[in-house]
Formats: C-alpha cells, sequence, structure tokens
C-alpha cells in the first residue's frame, strides 16, 4: 500500500512496506511528519524545499517525492553511499544489483543496504540491526 501526498508540484510518496523506522523524518521535520496525527503527513507543515531536505535523510527510501515540472533534467549520475553509525550503509543513486543466478534488479533514489546480516529482505536493511545495538557498541569501542 502506497500513498502519496500533494504540495503544488511537489508529490511526497509513502511506502511503509519498506520503512525501517528509522524515525529521521520525525526527527528532521516533525511539523510535516508525526504518527501521532492523522494523516500523518502535513504537507503544509513546511516548504518544499524543507520537506525535499527531510525526505533526503530517510534511509529506506519509504519516503520519496517527485516533482511534476514541464522540463526534464538530466543528473549526474553518481551514487553516493554513507555508512550509518550502527546501522546500514545508506545508499543515493541508481544501482544494479545482480544476484548469483545473474537474477538483477535496478533501485532507484534512497535506499539501505544491510551490514549486519540479520535483514529478511536481503540485501536490503529492514531495521533488524536495531536488536543488535548493544552488541555494535562494544565491537566498535574495541
Amino acid at each position: 500500500m502506497k500513498k502519496d501526498y500533494q504540495k503544488e508540484e511537489l508529490t511526497i510518496h509513502w511506502n511503509p512496506g519498506i520503512c525501517i523506522h528509522s524515525g529521521n523524518c520525525v526527527k528532521h521535520l516533525n511539523s510535516v511528519f508525526n504518527p501521532q496525527k492523522r494523516p500523518w503527513i502535513d504537507v503544509d507543515g513546511a516548504s518544499k524545499q524543507e520537506i525535499m531536505d527531510a525526505i533526503d535523510k530517510c534511509p529506506s527510501g519509504a519516503l520519496d517525492y517527485s516533482h511534476d515540472v514541464s522540463e526534464v533534467s538530466i543528473e549526474d549520475p553518481q551514487v553516493s553511499v554513507t555508512i550509518v553509525h550502527n546501522g546500514p550503509a545508506r545508499v543515493k543513486g541508481t544501482v544494479r544489483f545482480i544476484n548469483r543466478n545473474g537474477d538483477e534488479e535496478t533501485k532507484e533514489g534512497i535506499f539501505s543496504i544491510c551490514r549486519c546480516g540479520k535483514t529478511g529482505k536481503k540485501p536490503f536493511c529492514d531495521g533488524s540491526h536495531k536488536n543488535l545495538m548493544p552488541l555494535l557498541d562494544e565491537f566498535e569501542d574495541e
């Protein structure tokens, strides 16, 4: 079940099926993202740029956005990867995955790759690392 929320030419896409509940959206822009309200996304709570900046911090890609614009721009096809402390590798860009059987899957936007190996959605993070945080903290202190 995916939901869209509209603010002028900006459409916010919410895909709860891939959310890892990191809480980044609420931490970075609780005037827009408030799970205690219905609907939980209030597009009037901030400017379009503030909303886009907050969504860019979503590690799973459960929150995304698109523009309804008349012109098309080509972006630099680079991929960036950020290692999240005690968490996944956050990827931004377009990546083609090929499994050992040769099956391919292309992911675009922002998504997270599991580093703990406990995810049920390999290779993508599903938030299972949260159960390992005390162990990871101990390991990183060594």
